[in-house]
């Protein structure tokens, strides 16, 4: 799921639903989806050069996380 961003294609860090196993409500649904996708991480991003380097220079980093609408079973405990 590449997305464009500041002129660049940039490939996600992909969490797997089972990486959320300890937050799971309904344990048997849970068990049939686990392998799915859970959510995309799109990583230390800058939309120009100047911003790769002064983001990081303040200590900062600038990252998305796209969560796919769905239901899902979990909860926070």
């Amino acid at each position: 799921m590449k997305r464009k961003f500041g002129g660049q294609l940039i490939e996600p860090a992909v969490r797997q639903l089972h990486a959320l196993h300890d937050v799971a409500f309904d344990s048997a649904w849970f068990e049939e989806v686990a392998d799915r996708d859970a959510y995309y991480i799109y990583g230390d991003l800058a939309l120009t050069p100047a911003d790769r380097e002064t983001i990081p220079s303040h200590q900062l980093r600038y990252d998305i996380t796209i969560i796919p609408p769905a239901r899902d079973g979990a909860r926070v405990r």
